[in-house]
């Protein structure tokens, strides 16, 4: 059950299955929700991601492709949609990596499709019994 400040309270009902499909160079994960917001008004999303691993060069770098799409589905009609190109170059150094990765695709915010740039950095390095992940990731709508 959620409240917001000046509204009622909102319960929903939610189902949401997932199934990963993985070997050494590729992935495909299909994600999806169903939730049932008032008496017979569903809210749904999902999502489809397919990604592509080079296997690793002599000097520990990795190239990856990947496509993501996915959309939603609100009770009063409204509709969202994405669909984005990227492409990665990870430096895997021992138990830390590093990555450089870039992406176009669009959008539909309901009222019209738009273009979507992003850029991606970051870095994974190990601490003690854990794992420090640091990922810049600027779009441009």
């Amino acid at each position: 059950m959620v409240r917001f400040a000046d509204q009622g309270e909102l319960s929903a009902a939610t189902l949401s299955p997932s199934v990963l499909v993985q070997s050494r160079h590729l992935s495909a994960r299909l994600l999806g929700s169903a939730s049932q917001v008032a008496a017979g008004q569903w809210s749904t999303q999902g999502t489809a991601m397919l990604t592509a691993l080079t296997s690793p060069s002599a000097r520990g770098f990795v190239g990856e492709g990947g496509i993501t799409m996915g959309g939603s589905a609100f009770p009063d009609g409204a509709r969202t949609a994405q669909a984005i190109g990227t492409a990665r170059v990870h430096w895997l150094g021992g138990p830390s990596a590093l990555w450089l990765g870039a992406g176009l695709g669009s959008m539909y915010d309901g009222a019209q499709w738009r273009g979507v740039r992003q850029g991606e950095l970051g870095a994974s390095v190990p601490l003690r019994a854990s794992q420090l992940t640091l990922v810049a990731t600027p779009m441009l709508v």
